[in-house]
């Protein structure tokens, strides 16, 4: 797997983190097990998955925009 990178407002370069989605748990401990970078795995469906990261993606952005935070670091967590 290719490392992959993302550059911040004020042109500093971060990793960016991988999450693999799969519901079969061989998969997921296939891929942890073979080292690959940074990378959280979720033993789930997609379709469960992708609601709950919509969901968690707006509340994140609404407090980005309420603090008027540009940078990751204005992300609750």
């Amino acid at each position: 797997m290719v490392h992959a990178f993302v550059t911040e407002g004020d042109g500093a370069l971060r990793a960016l983190p991988t999450i693999f989605v799969d519901s079969s748990e061989f998969v997921v401990s296939k891929l942890k097990d073979r080292g690959t970078h940074p990378a959280r795995g979720v033993v789930t469906n997609a379709h469960d998955f992708m609601h709950i990261h919509r969901l968690r993606a707006k509340r994140d952005l609404g407090v980005r925009a309420a603090r008027g935070a540009d940078s990751p670091a204005g992300i609750a967590r």
